[in-house]
Order: structure tokens, then C-alpha cells, then sequence
């Protein structure tokens, strides 16, 4: 499936980091709170200013990130929604 759906032809580019990790951090909180207006983060990011570029295929990490940022935000609305702390020593 994933082979079907590629939209690149899968080659390897200089990609900006942080600019990719920004985009799909948004998309994945965007995506949450569609589906959940209740839903709030605040979103913190310190990302390293001269980062070098590093050549990756962007489409495909993309999808690593997104599916890694769904599973922190499904993990942090569990958390509120169970009444439990979202920051603090037992969430670092």
C-alpha cells in the first residue's frame, strides 16, 4: 500500500530539518484537534539553528514524524483526559 500511495519517486533531496519537522508537528496537532476541538497543546519547539541540511526523502521521513507526533498527542489526550499531568517530572 504505502508503495502505491508515494507521491515523490522516492529520491533522496537536502531537506531542512526543522522545516520538516515543523510542518508535520503542525499537521498531526491540526489533525488531532479536526477530530477533537477539546484537544489543546501547547506546542514548544527549540530547534538547532544551523542544522545542516541532510539528504533524505522528505515524503517518507515525513510520514515517520507524523505518525510519531499522532502518537505523543494520543498519548497526551489520554493523560488529560484521565486527569492525569501532561508536564512535569513524570512526563519528561
Amino acid at each position: 500500500m504505502l508503495e502505491h500511495s508515494r507521491t515523490s519517486a522516492g529520491e533522496r533531496q537536502p531537506t531542512d530539518l526543522n522545516s520538516l519537522c515543523e510542518e508535520y508537528l503542525r499537521l498531526a496537532y491540526h489533525g488531532l484537534r479536526a477530530k477533537d476541538k477539546s484537544f489543546n497543546a501547547q506546542l514548544n519547539t527549540d530547534f538547532t539553528a544551523d542544522l545542516p541540511k541532510v539528504t533524505v526523502v522528505g515524503p517518507d521521513l515525513g510520514r515517520v514524524l507524523l505518525n510519531l507526533f499522532n502518537n505523543a498527542f494520543y498519548a497526551v489526550r489520554q493523560r488529560q483526559q484521565q486527569g492525569r499531568p501532561t508536564t512535569g517530572p513524570l512526563w519528561r
